[in-house]
């Protein structure tokens, strides 16, 4: 039975297969979200193409040689994870609850409802916290929820 998977999904077959196999992701990928997932799905390293070769040998090391908890991550990627850590640290906490109402599936009314303030200020909160995130419409607003676990 030969199945066929592509992206992350191939990494969760792997592990899932095999969960003893050590995975180092070589990817050109600056997608935050394909990264979580990558993570999430039981990678051991991560390095980027666009990394110096050398991060290629230090994921090796980490990988086969050391007794890592987590994922070891190239420069590139530690810094593509660090500016999200960074931007999703300025959010208020009423534009993280707006987040999390909003990627449940409430409408901006019922959220307004259920906090007793204005539509007009929950929307300005929803596109606050989306300009911030650098999320460009609901769906990757709902991605985002999704991946960080906010929902």
């Amino acid at each position: 039975m030969a199945a066929s998977f592509y992206g992350v999904s191939k990494i969760r077959a792997i592990k899932k297969r095999f969960p003893a196999a050590k995975i180092i992701l070589y990817t050109e990928f600056n997608n935050l979200s394909i990264l979580k997932k990558a993570l999430n799905y039981g990678v051991d390293a991560i390095v980027s193409k666009y990394d110096a070769v050398s991060e290629i040998k230090k994921a090796l090391c980490e990988v086969f040689t050391k007794k890592q908890s987590a994922a070891w991550v190239s420069k590139n990627i530690k810094s593509i994870i660090e500016s999200d850590i960074e931007k999703s640290s300025r959010l208020t906490a009423k534009e993280w609850e707006i987040i999390q109402l909003y990627s449940m599936g409430l409408s901006l009314s019922n959220i307004a409802k259920k906090q007793n303030r204005a539509v007009s200020t929950v929307a300005t909160q929803k596109y606050n916290a989306m300009k911030k995130l650098n999320v460009h419409t609901n769906s990757e607003l709902i991605q985002y929820a999704c991946i960080n676990n906010i929902i």
